[in-house]
């Protein structure tokens, strides 16, 4: 039998009027209905605040009533009153009108002894019942905030087992299942993004909370999507899935957390892998944009995506590690084994000689005559058998210097613990 949706019940009924707000906390569990029921009852605007003077909820006692302006506190007017109920002052206070605000009737909000925010009326209370429901809806918030925190901790305890899992390829069929129950659709393309700080390894931890909390801060207030992006730090990066496969909206969120972070002092290098398609693709993706964040140094970019770097991916795969491995050998490899077996210097010498263009500039870089500069590229080709004017050997020989320097600096699948696999 078909349902009918006017004969739906409404799991949000209407708040009912009673006079203990208590009753209706524990009936509705929500602080919008507290506050609500207060309202009504006291037949005055009413605004919850945290100790930050931020605000938490409001109600109106009715349709059309107009609210006062500056009903909530702002932060120089918090710290007084806090200070005045911290000093024993637990009921209500009245805070006196002004010539830019109305008076006030504030209640702390306490867990265990703490203030944890103030529950504010607009105006003077007069009469010891409307002094009581305050007092009691102040308790009633403070059993809220309690679940709520609570609450809060076991999703962030979620999602962050949920992350971990996913970042290094865990459990990947309950990782499915965790994503839908925390609201978060794997079957959208996410772009995995790595955000590396540079500068102190002593100050490494300290600087990925501050660059997670910019990161988050930025997602929270300026992304807006089918699907809620997926942050966390892992091993030494912040990580983000981007749920988006539109690379000029990836690149420009990178460049603006980037901008951003120098705002806080934070020099960071942003790296992007390919799209993920399926739970199983985000953990190899993350490691391609890692990798990117360790190649950029070497080709002179703040951020970059895998697909930009060419050559360079060949680094990436392991399945490359021979060949790799053997166009070192070819071009390089005889001035490697001589400068480690005669402390010579002849990649150096080949390294200006590339970067100079000529030899004239070469030899004035390395401070020594002509003459011996031609012998030292004398000994070059010779050890190579290779003609250093043809372009394409100038080319091959600078391509495996390159590629050697970032062997040497980050390692590769083929020399290192590997980062993954294409």
């Amino acid at each position: 039998m078909a349902l009918d949706p006017a004969a739906a019940v409404d799991p949000w009924p209407p708040a009912v009027v009673e006079d203990n707000p208590l009753e209706v906390a524990v009936s509705t569990g929500d602080i919008g209905r507290v506050l609500e029921n207060l309202a009504v009852c006291l037949g005055r605007h009413v605004v919850l605040q945290d100790v930050c003077a931020g605000v938490l909820a409001e109600a109106s006692p009715g349709e059309g009533t107009p609210a006062p302006q500056r009903l909530a506190l702002d932060r120089a007017r918090s710290r007084a009153l806090r200070d005045r109920l911290l000093r024993g002052r637990i009921s209500p206070v009245l805070q006196d009108a002004d010539a830019e605000a109305p008076a006030l009737t504030v209640a702390p909000v306490l867990l265990v002894g703490d203030i944890v925010g103030f529950l504010i009326v607009c105006d003077h209370l007069g009469d010891e019942l409307s002094y009581h429901r305050l007092e009691q809806a102040a308790a009633a918030c403070a059993l809220l905030l309690l679940a709520e925190q609570r609450a809060a901790r076991a999703v962030a305890t979620d999602r962050q087992e949920f992350f971990l899992d996913l970042v290094n390829g865990r459990a990947l069929p309950a990782v499915a299942v965790q994503a839908r129950r925390l609201g978060q659709n794997l079957s959208l393309p996410h772009t995995p993004i790595a955000f590396v700080v540079q500068g102190s390894p002593s100050d490494t931890e300290s600087d990925l909370t501050r660059l997670l909390s910019l990161v988050t801060e930025l997602l929270t207030n300026g992304w807006a999507a089918a699907s809620i992006p997926i942050v966390g730090v892992h091993e030494d990066c912040v990580a983000v899935y981007l749920p988006t496969e539109d690379a000029r909206a990836v690149s420009a969120f990178a460049g603006t957390v980037r901008q951003l972070a120098l705002t806080r002092a934070l020099q960071i290098l942003a790296g992007w892998g390919p799209p993920c398609c399926g739970a199983d693709q985000f953990a190899p993706g993350l490691r391609k944009a890692r990798w990117v964040t360790e190649v950029l140094p070497s080709v002179g970019k703040p951020q970059a995506a895998f697909e930009e770097l060419g050559l360079y991916q060949l680094l990436f795969d392991r399945s490359n590690c021979d060949e790799f491995e053997a166009f070192l050998g070819r071009w390089i490899g005889p001035l490697l084994e001589h400068d480690r077996t005669s402390n010579g210097q002849l990649i150096l010498v080949l390294r200006t000689l590339l970067n100079a263009r000529n030899t004239s500039a070469a030899a004035a870089s390395l401070y020594v005559h002509i003459s011996t500069l031609k012998y030292r590229l004398g000994k070059i080709e010779s050890l190579l058998g290779v003609d250093l004017h043809d372009p394409e050997v100038q080319f091959n020989l600078s391509l495996a210097l390159r590629l050697h320097d970032i062997q040497q600096r980050v390692g590769t699948g083929c020399s290192r613990v590997p980062r993954g696999e294409s």
